[in-house]
């Protein structure tokens, strides 16, 4: 007879049963107000069922993680199928209000840029209870590029195989965790509407950039070209000598050797060693978000001082983090016939953020959801049992190969410019 799972409700958080009713009763109403998102379909019949197989199932779900929506986007899977999922979340998102909502419906926080002992245990824990679901963002940060993934953390992957070795412990061999890749990709859903309301919005930061658009220009061009006239803001900012000749890309890639620079230096921390833009970004967010971390909360008033400034430093530097991730679109070699109205939101969104210090530019989209064929993390424990590091690389290859070619086969999912 096999054990019972191991002992991990202490480690969970419980879901309060009647938020929860009542969130689903409001869910459609507060997708479309709140995050403009009018509904969740399916790509194709076969994602649906896939969906439906895993009830009852241990699932680690993969989704990518181009906007803020894509939680309440994987709720509504949960709603669909009948079971709640939990969430690893930023632990920034359980502040106030709706920090108390979320980890009542089975989100818990996570620190980034530092080993999180307590989010560690949650995540296996959600994953060993019988039927358990847990929703990880493997790419970390919500970049608001749809068509775009970023490279993925492993830290999915040993999870997985940390989970596996307790559950097989418990109940044997034969128990088994699935991994689950999810694409998910939004689309306008009235061309016209969007259309309309980029245009407006586009103006309006024209207008404030003080630039007047080329006659009959495309909607993707003059998008550019207001970036480009930020870029030119920032760089003017930074004393970065002007070159308006200059590639776009060897401009963003002196922008960031330029911020990269003051973080270090702020953060007194060392100089990323990963050669890729990306990676060495994300290095460094991780070690912003540690450094308002490190420092003991002691109860005096003037230790209270000294993390407000610790705090205020490390958020300084998430600032020209992100200023330089904000451009990541515009560096793209984009064929303008071929931008698409969703392309051309994500960049003014990302001009809107830099000028007003939000979006203001909100057209209604719905959710395409593709599921790629979920795989065994018990099958490939025993490469994990010959060679741990290897084995996390290969399951975060794997995953993300998988990602990348759901994302490709929903290109057609998108509303061309022109």
């Amino acid at each position: 007879m096999s054990q019972p799972p191991p002992e991990t409700a202490p480690d969970l958080p419980p879901i309060d049963e009647r938020v929860l009713r009542v969130v689903n009763l409001a869910y459609s109403r507060v997708l479309r107000m709140r995050e403009r998102v009018t509904g969740i379909r399916f790509a194709a019949p076969d994602d649906e069922i896939r969906l439906r197989a895993l009830k009852g199932k241990r699932v680690l779900f993969l989704p990518n993680h181009p906007t803020v929506m894509d939680p309440p986007v994987m709720f509504g899977l949960s709603r669909m199928l009948e079971e709640p999922f939990r969430y690893v979340a930023m632990a920034e998102l359980f502040e106030g209000a709706v920090g108390a909502l979320v980890k009542r419906i089975g989100a818990f926080p996570v620190r980034r840029g530092m080993p999180d002992r307590a989010a560690l245990k949650k995540c296996q824990a959600s994953l060993l209870t019988p039927g358990g679901k847990l929703v990880m963002f493997a790419e970390g940060e919500a970049h608001g590029q749809n068509d775009y993934l970023l490279p993925l953390n492993p830290g999915f992957a040993q999870v997985a195989f940390w989970a596996v070795e307790k559950l097989q412990e418990a109940e044997g061999a034969g128990a088994d965790i699935l991994l689950q890749p999810v694409a998910i990709k939004y689309r306008f859903v009235d061309a016209d509407d969007a259309r309309r309301q980029i245009t407006d919005g586009l103006e309006k930061v024209e207008h404030d950039l003080g630039i007047t658009s080329e006659h009959n220009a495309s909607l993707y061009r003059r998008t550019r070209d207001a970036a480009l006239t930020i870029l030119a803001g920032i760089e003017q900012e930074y004393d970065i000598p002007l070159d308006a000749d200059a590639d776009t890309d060897d401009r963003l890639g002196i922008l960031y050797s330029c911020l990269e620079a003051r973080v270090v230096a702020m953060l007194r921390a060392p100089v990323p060693k990963e050669t890729n833009m990306v990676h060495r970004m994300r290095t460094l967010f991780n070690g912003a978000y540690a450094y308002r971390e490190k420092m003991d909360h002691g109860e005096t008033r003037y230790s209270h001082r000294l993390q407000e400034r610790r705090e205020w430093i490390a958020d300084a530097c998430l600032a020209d983090l992100r200023r330089v991730e904000n451009f990541m679109g515009v560096r793209e070699k984009r064929l303008e016939a071929d931008a698409t109205l969703e392309q051309i939101s994500e960049m003014l969104v990302r001009l809107e953020v830099e000028l007003y210090g939000d979006r203001r530019t909100r057209p209604l989209r719905d959710a395409t959801i593709a599921m790629a064929e979920p795989f065994s993390a018990s099958e490939r424990f025993p490469a994990y049992q010959a060679d741990k590091r290897k084995a996390v690389a290969d399951v975060t290859a794997d995953v993300e190969t998988r990602l990348r070619a759901l994302l490709d086969g929903l290109q057609a999912v998108s509303t061309l410019a022109i």
